[in-house]
């Protein structure tokens, strides 16, 4: 299910997100009683998106290394803990989705392909791919509702990177729209 907190919370800051996830689990426990992924997809994604805007503004070794983590050794131990599961590795290709962080990583490298959008489809993979592995092995699901999902993710994973690109040009022009009147007002 498409929720609005999905592409929001991964252009959050850290602390912010954490206090405001953990409350909504929270309630979320107490109401539907299931947990399942416990905000880890969520709380990697918004790294994700941090280091990688970051990783524009200060090109530092830790951030540069967080960064290759996150997008490379992450997605890597994804696809080879769902391939190891025995419903997982009837159904790899579903894992393939991963690759995709890996390639934008890689990608931006150069210059050209450094964008927003780029980040932001990175970050959802990202989310997914913590996410998927936690519910394969925690909520039993057979390869064939694995393989039947592939369509859906493709979609959902798309209109989550659209919002978030989306959102994050309003709210960066809004900003800098204010700090200019303020600028232009004390001037």
């Amino acid at each position: 299910m498409i929720s609005i907190l999905n592409f929001i919370q991964p252009l959050l800051s850290i602390p912010f997100i954490g206090f405001f996830f953990y409350i909504f689990l929270f309630f979320k426990y107490c109401f539907i009683s299931k947990c399942v992924t416990f905000g880890l997809p969520t709380l990697l994604s918004t790294l994700c998106w941090s280091v990688s805007i970051k990783q524009k503004i200060s090109n530092t070794k830790f951030i540069k290394l967080l960064n290759f983590v996150l997008k490379v050794l992450l997605p890597i131990m994804c696809i080879i803990l769902f391939t190891l599961h025995p419903e997982g590795n009837k159904a790899y290709i579903y894992s393939f989705y991963w690759f995709i962080p890996m390639i934008i990583y890689f990608l931006n490298k150069f210059r050209f392909y450094n964008s927003h959008f780029l980040t932001a489809l990175a970050t959802t993979f990202v989310a997914h791919a913590v996410g998927s592995v936690i519910w394969l092995y925690t909520v039993p699901m057979t390869a064939f509702m694995w393989m039947s999902l592939i369509p859906v993710v493709a979609i959902e994973r798309l209109i989550f990177a659209c919002c978030m690109n989306l959102l994050h040009k309003l709210i960066f022009k809004n900003i800098k729209n204010f700090k200019l009147k303020k600028y232009l007002i004390k001037n």
